[in-house]
């Protein structure tokens, strides 16, 4: 029985360990200990106390700097919140809350961050080795704000495993702005959020040509010195983050994204007006040399409702096109993208349901499926594809596009058609350049109800 025993110390030993190096924060004991499990209200950091009209934003970053600095693979770190209202706000002269790797955030569905400035969450290195910001998780919480000077914003630059769920934002998108900002980002998953509203209900400019007035609620952005960032954010993050224009260098593409499971439309203000719906995703270019594309990008089972995207016709060599940002969801250029099983509706009509962009510069825009989602409108029907290639050579750029099994249709009147102009309804497609013929098109079994 010896042996029986000497096993038995062996695992108490252990247990032992494991709790002194993993304690609860709410325990007072050894301050050397990595304390893993934070209850946000309750530990000997910073706490914050919901529903008591006091700024929580000092304390808040006082935990995510905890985390920051103790939080290993070995050691992930747990930040509950309880249910209740926090204020997060300013934090010393607007500079950005560090998000933590290897942590995740609780809150539960009824924990609500009112925010009581532009609020900027940036994911970025701490070192100049550590390959960026990477397994972090959001779970929960509703952030709140005006459309005009209170907004939240997570800036994503170079990281990879991060996931965001259960999360609600309601009018805390700021005019020209996103809630995500995938700069060079991989392996992310946003799974059952909501975000409801766009600016302040009254600062949408209708007649702008550029991607200002159809900014997305998730832009997706590869991270590049002096091409990726506004002016303000570049220089910030030259000072703040350790190896910011190093990593600005290299040309990182968004990989690995999923967007699932989640709502997107209008929401009503104080004042009673309502803000338009934002559009969900999309990608922008700022050079012409780049030669890669963003890839495996999945857009399934999400409902859009009114979304900000519209007719735009620009002069582009003496001919007049639709602006390659119409769309409410908008590429260009992307390889191995999803977009499945979702519900697309608006009053209006938008420029196009969904809008492809390539050019001879760029990698070819390859291997897209659209299948299996329902548009509705209720006035006119809007195209479900709009796909644009510069490419001047024989075929062009585009490739392997897939259309099947989708449904377009009137809200209030439908249509009496044939089911082959069915199929061509679903399909705008212009060109430029010398190209001629289509690109590798496959349109099938498409509906008009």
């Amino acid at each position: 029985m010896k042996w029986l025993w000497k096993i038995t110390i062996i695992i108490a030993s252990a247990i032992l360990i494991l709790i002194a190096t993993t304690k609860t924060i709410t325990n007072n004991g050894n301050r050397d200990a990595v304390y893993t499990h934070i209850d946000a209200t309750n530990n000997e950091i910073a706490d914050m106390r919901p529903n008591d009209n006091s700024d929580d934003t000092d304390a808040f970053v006082k935990l995510m700097n905890y985390a920051r600095m103790h939080s290993t693979s070995k050691l992930p770190i747990t930040i509950k919140f309880p249910q209740g209202r926090f204020l997060i706000g300013n934090h010393q002269n607007y500079l950005p809350i560090y998000l933590p790797s290897y942590t995740t955030i609780q809150m539960e569905s009824n924990t609500r961050i009112d925010l009581t400035t532009n609020v900027s969450f940036l994911g970025v290195s701490k070192s100049s080795n550590d390959g960026g910001i990477n397994n972090f998780a959001w779970q929960g919480g509703q952030f709140v704000g005006d459309g005009s000077n209170y907004s939240a914003r997570f800036t994503l630059f170079h990281g990879h495993d991060m996931k965001f769920a259960n999360m609600r934002f309601k009018t805390a998108i700021l005019y020209n702005n996103h809630a995500f900002d995938m700069n060079g980002s991989e392996k992310i998953l946003l799974d059952h959020n909501q975000f409801l509203g766009y600016g302040n209900g009254s600062n949408f400019d209708r007649k702008s040509e550029s991607h200002i007035a159809t900014s997305e609620a998730i832009q997706l952005d590869y991270g590049r010195l002096n091409s990726s960032f506004g002016q303000h954010d570049q220089t910030m993050m030259i000072r703040l983050v350790p190896n910011f224009v190093s990593l600005a260098q290299q040309l990182n593409f968004p990989a690995d994204i999923t967007i699932s499971n989640s709502t997107f439309g209008k929401a009503r203000l104080a004042n009673g007006r309502y803000t338009i719906g934002q559009n969900p995703l999309g990608a922008h270019a700022y050079t012409s040399n780049m030669g890669r594309s963003a890839t495996n990008i999945s857009f399934i089972n999400n409902t859009v409702s009114d979304s900000i995207a519209q007719r735009i016709w620009v002069k582009v060599n003496g001919q007049t096109q639709l602006n390659h940002y119409s769309g409410v969801l908008h590429f260009l250029p992307v390889n191995h993208l999803i977009i499945a099983n979702n519900v697309f509706r608006s009053d209006a009509v938008p420029g196009s349901w969904i809008s492809l962009y390539s050019r001879q510069a760029f990698k070819n825009t390859s291997n897209v499926a659209i299948m299996g989602n329902r548009f509705e409108t209720k006035s006119k029907r809007a195209p479900v594809l709009a796909m644009t290639d510069t490419d001047i050579t024989a075929g062009g750029s585009m490739s392997a596009i897939n259309v099947t099994n989708n449904i377009v249709s009137y809200v209030a009147s439908p249509d009496q058609i044939t089911s082959n102009q069915a199929q061509m309804a679903t399909l705008l497609i212009w060109q430029r350049g010398k190209q001629r013929g289509l690109p590798n098109l496959s349109v099938q079994n498409n509906h008009h109800r």
